[in-house]
């Protein structure tokens, strides 16, 4: 309020004087009342919701700051509140098992938490414009799940879940042109999926809400899991010289696709090299659990050890479409990346990595060109869309592709500067697997 008053007295000033100093000064703290009394209110109904039904409820404040908004763009002070982050743990008998179908009892209490966020609280200080802002704040449904199940069932699940939920709050009042929805299915943990306490803190409803779309977009681009959090990525220190044997049990693909040869050796001999990524790029500014470990580096196993996390987009309740991605990482906005492995030619083309972690990574285009003699017209001997995983350190991101082909998966390392990005191809030869590595240089 103090803030407020301050703003709105200087502006009231410049533009009418002592008189409107004063006017300025009034709307000024009914502006920063209402926010501030709005956020709070709801954090402590949301709280008391909980508690009448038992619920696990975490809520983190976005601010100006969290958000990195520039001076241009707060609204007032330096660290103003402008929305909210809340996280709701999955109860047992909240949806119907393996369906989307909220029961009588949770959407009960989930119309009480909707009702929160209905735009329908008016200060007598505050201005028409002011209240329009009130009635235009987005929301945010996500849906999140554990490492537990299918990907593509996953992340189908959660968003039918997450949809399910926007519903409640569109018959709650709040407008369906105001509401987005997601299913990240596993893709942004905030607990390790190593043990059941973690999982069933994965297994969450999170409701965010924000200014405006503009502002939704940034706290997107903003989401970040912690890496380790991974339970079939992260490499445990008591195993990190683990190497066993690995057998290939696929056999109608070893089959299909005998003949190739990337080199290298079999993985017998060259495992137990973990890949160093350096410390997780974490946005911990909206995180409900507190980061553990925070100087020890995140060493990734390999892609034969991993799994796709897969996730939806965002969409618009309203009109069901996706809001779409604009910014992508350095290095994987489309160009493609060329890479010669025992006269094999392996090409990477529309790598695209959206700075959102939280959005679904486009599946890249994987051509190979085996026994390639450097005739540009030469057919390639196989043609893909891959799914793929991305991990984020401070020294380099690792671009994760499961093949299932010619090759089993490939481990693309991209350092954090300009320059070429090493590779580790893993394929099946003479009924093992095989590790090749290599580099990979961007087409210009």
């Amino acid at each position: 309020m103090a803030v407020g008053a301050v703003v709105g007295g200087v502006v009231g000033y410049l533009r009418k004087g002592k008189k409107g100093a004063l006017v300025g000064a009034a709307v000024g703290t009914g502006g920063g009342a209402l926010i501030g009394y709005s956020l709070d209110q709801r954090r402590c109904n949301l709280y008391k919701i909980a508690q009448a039904n038992h619920l696990k409820i975490a809520s983190a404040r976005i601010t100006a700051k969290k958000l990195k908004l520039t001076p241009s763009e707060k609204q007032a002070g330096k660290d103003s509140d402008v929305g909210l982050d809340v996280q709701i743990q999955n109860q047992e008998g909240e949806f119907v098992p393996g369906t989307a179908h909220l029961t009588p009892k949770a959407r009960k209490y989930i119309s009480s938490i909707a009702e929160q966020y209905v735009p329908n609280r008016k200060s007598g200080t505050s201005s028409t414009s002011q209240d329009a802002k009130i009635h235009d704040r987005k929301v945010l449904i996500v849906a999140h799940a554990d490492e537990s199940h299918d990907a593509r069932k996953s992340a189908k699940l959660t968003e039918q879940r997450a949809r399910a939920v926007a519903k409640v709050f569109r018959e709650a009042g709040v407008p369906a042109h105001n509401i987005y929805f997601q299913g990240a299915g596993s893709t942004l943990p905030i607990a390790s999926n190593d043990n059941r306490q973690g999982r069933t803190e994965n297994n969450r409803i999170q409701i965010v809400d924000l200014p405006n779309e503009t502002d939704l977009r940034r706290y997107l681009q903003l989401r970040q899991p912690n890496g380790r959090y991974f339970s079939t990525a992260v490499k445990r220190r008591v195993n990190i010289d683990a190497s066993p044997s690995r057998k290939i049990v696929k056999r109608s693909r070893k089959q299909k696709y005998q003949g190739y040869d990337f080199g290298g050796t079999p993985l017998a001999q060259a495992a137990g090299k973990p890949i160093d990524l350096g410390n997780p790029v974490v946005h911990s500014s909206f995180s409900i659990i507190s980061e553990a470990h925070a100087d020890e580096p995140l060493l990734v196993n390999s892609c034969i050890d991993d799994a796709p996390h897969l996730a939806s987009p965002v969409r618009n309740l309203e009109t069901d479409h996706e809001l779409p991605i604009r910014d992508y990482m350095p290095g994987f906005f489309g160009a493609p990346w060329l890479g010669g492995f025992h006269g094999n030619l392996v090409v990477v083309d529309k790598a695209y990595v959206p700075r959102d972690s939280g959005s679904p990574t486009p599946h890249p285009k994987l051509v190979i060109y085996k026994n390639y003699k450097g005739n540009v017209k030469t057919n390639p001997s196989y043609v893909a869309h891959v799914p793929v995983n991305v991990y984020r350190g401070d020294k380099a991101t690792l671009y994760r592709m499961f093949v299932d082909g010619p090759l089993e998966c490939i481990d693309f390392v991209k350092p954090n500067r300009p320059g070429n990005a090493d590779a580790r191809l893993y394929y099946a030869r003479n009924g093992h697997t095989y590790l090749a590595s290599g580099a990979f240089a961007l087409k210009k």
